[in-house]
């Protein structure tokens, strides 16, 4: 499997979320972290996604070079990827990129505070249909999805082994998650909603959801020694499993 077909990891999908939040500079320390961790040829990916992100850094702050710096730079990082690499619409990053460029070059930097920021663009992912997700966790309402920043680790990774990816309850309580295992992720309808790839639902036991590693995601060498091989959760943390687009659990 190409980097490309991989799952993208969870410090992508927070970097893209603060792009498209216009948080030019936290997306930067994000993706930052993210393509030092990674020694594939894919880390350019990042780059370009980020360096994009910074020329409307640049923009914000009228810095003409900048911004058309920045953005043919990022463009550049971007193109051996297109149409789309780790769901990431990447041509259509390209275009918009390249439309916000022509009106930067065309206004020049004395009129640069005219710019359209309905020009500025956003970052899209190609939707996992959910029968394409292998197994759906939907969490209780009011849950959230955070990936630890503090833990360091040489694995290139999302520069971070397991558990660094917790569900957040509405009290503060947190669940751990298996990074490595993680295909898909979003909070943004008011609860967490996680796919995961290679576990496998076994059932309750002692009253706990009981989900096993059956086959890894990623190559040895790119994974932590210390990984779990079982998840448990409390049946009151999730509203609904699904499996291959088929709901499991609770039962009908």
């Amino acid at each position: 499997m190409s980097a490309c077909d991989e799952p993208p990891p969870i410090l992508l999908l927070e970097g893209i979320a603060q792009f498209n939040r216009r948080e030019y500079f936290e997306q930067h320390e994000t993706l930052e972290r993210l393509w030092r961790a990674e020694d594939r040829q894919v880390r350019h990916l990042y780059q370009g996604i980020l360096q994009i992100g910074v020329a409307f850094h640049h923009l914000r702050r009228l810095n003409h070079h900048g911004t058309v710096y920045m953005l043919t730079r990022g463009m550049g990082y971007l193109a051996p990827f297109a149409p789309q690499c780790q769901r990431v619409d990447v041509a259509g990053l390209i275009a918009d990129a390249g439309a916000a460029l022509i009106e930067v070059e065309r206004l020049g930097k004395d009129r640069l505070s005219e710019f359209n920021w309905a020009l500025v663009p956003t970052v899209r992912l190609h939707p996992v249909p959910s029968k394409d997700i292998p197994l759906l966790i939907e969490f209780a309402a009011s849950t959230t999805i955070y990936r630890e920043e503090d833990r360091t680790s040489a694995l290139p990774i999302v520069g971070n082994g397991p558990p660094g990816t917790f569900v957040i309850f509405a009290d503060g309580f947190r669940v751990s998650l298996p990074t490595d295992q993680i295909v898909f992720a979003d909070d943004t309808g008011g609860y967490a909603r996680v796919g995961l790839g290679g576990m496998r639902l076994v059932g309750l036991e002692e009253g706990r959801l009981v989900f096993v590693r059956v086959r890894e995601l990623f190559p040895e060498d790119r994974l932590s020694p210390d990984r779990s091989h079982t998840m448990r959760l409390d049946p009151q943390w999730v509203a609904a499993i699904s499996v291959d687009g088929q709901a499991v659990w609770p039962a009908q």
